[in-house]
């Protein structure tokens, strides 16, 4: 009796578990296939602003590798030239207000074309039209203005005064009295003119004794673009600085008031002069000093040359600065001996004898000449050579 309720409480739990899975079953059959997807619910509120984006990078002016121009006047000619223009684009040259009635004269009947590289030359003569009509430009200072494309440039230009022309002796009206002849007068040291190898002096100041260690040379140069550049020191400098006027102008201001030096010029700032500079558009001086230390910057220009050894020269003796400008036509030459001595070049290349050895250099370029050596500079080109020359002497 027992086993037989075992066996029946077995069977009852065993069915429960076959209904269990066919109800189950049944479900899942009965169940549909699954329903299309409903619509999308709306949009959501916006997020929070991102952050800032970094500023870009500041754009070049002009003065930072823009357009240049310029215009020298030599030997009756006018060269202007021009970089940093469209290649292939025609370029018109003017003077604006020159002419009568404050009408613009046009230096060029047809265009001056700009080569592959950016950049153009013209060569006019200034004895001719269409350069200030007949007669060309009377001396004074213009601005020469070039467009080309959507680019603008302009330059000073200064037109030097023609020599004085001596007026013709009168003829002696016969049967008048001849006049006794009078010894001319020997003229005065500071009114005789400056010989071929003396140059024309275009500084000459006291720069004080030399240190113990001697000096070294610093040169650099400092070039404006379309835009004026103006700077202040209000402290001075260590050492006396020389400003050397190649192109265009630059203003200087000390205690005493501002002046403006031209191309040719040259200026010394002294040690510890507070002063201020206004370099013209357009522009390149050439700056340098003698110094018994390294050098910093040269007034934010661009390092030319400096000398590797000091300047020999006598401790404690008072030097005094000299800067001449030559000028040699082809074939020219000069014999230079001096102490403590460096050539820069303005125009031309130049070629240095020293004994059996020869060398070249040219322009915008600066050398040395050792001290008590004699050199022969010459001009072996067939174009116009200038150069400045600087030197200490007592």
């Amino acid at each position: 009796m027992g086993k037989t309720k075992l066996y029946a409480r077995y069977i009852k739990g065993f069915g429960l578990v076959v209904v269990i899975a066919l109800l189950f079953g049944t479900l899942l059959a009965c169940a549909g296939p699954a329903g299309p997807s409903g619509q999308a619910g709306p949009v959501g509120p916006a997020g929070p602003p991102g952050k800032d984006g970094s500023e870009g990078v500041p754009g070049r002016s002009a003065g930072e590798g823009g357009t240049a121009l310029s215009a020298t006047v030599a030997g009756g000619k006018l060269i202007i030239a021009g970089s940093g223009f469209p290649p292939g684009k025609g370029i018109w040259l003017n003077i604006p207000g020159a002419a009568a009635e404050g009408r613009d004269v046009f230096l060029t009947t047809d265009l001056a074309i700009v080569n592959a590289s950016g950049a153009f030359a013209v060569t006019l003569d200034m004895a001719k039209p269409p350069i200030g009509g007949k007669g060309g430009l009377t001396p004074g200072v213009y601005t020469i203005k070039s467009v080309g494309g959507d680019v603008v440039a302009s330059a000073p230009l200064v037109i030097p005064a023609p020599p004085a022309t001596p007026a013709p002796a009168k003829a002696a009206t016969p049967g008048a009295a001849t006049p006794t002849a009078t010894p001319a007068a020997t003229p005065a040291a500071a009114t005789t003119p400056p010989s071929a190898a003396q140059g024309v002096s275009k500084l000459d100041v006291s720069y004080g004794p030399a240190p113990a260690t001697g000096w070294k040379w610093g040169v650099g140069d400092i070039t404006t673009g379309a835009e004026e550049r103006t700077e202040e020191t209000p402290e001075g400098h260590g050492f006396a600085w020389i400003f050397y006027v190649i192109r265009g102008s630059t203003e200087v201001g000390t205690a005493d008031g501002k002046k403006v030096f031209s191309a040719g010029e040259a200026v010394m700032v002294p040690a510890r002069q507070a002063h201020t500079h206004r370099y013209i558009p357009q522009s390149q001086l050439l700056v340098f000093r003698p110094a018994d230390r390294p050098f910093g910057d040269f007034h934010r220009g661009n390092r030319l040359y400096e000398s590797d050894a000091q300047l020999q020269l006598k401790a404690e003796q008072n030097y005094a600065l000299r800067l001449r400008e030559f000028t040699l036509a082809p074939k020219g030459s000069e014999n230079i001996t001096a102490d403590g001595i460096f050539v820069y070049v303005v125009d031309g290349t130049v070629s240095v004898r020293a004994g059996d050895t020869v060398t070249t250099q040219q322009a915008g370029k600066v050398f040395a000449l050792p001290s008590n050596v004699r050199h022969v500079l010459s001009n072996e080109g067939a174009a116009s050579l200038k150069f400045i020359l600087i030197d200490l002497h007592q």
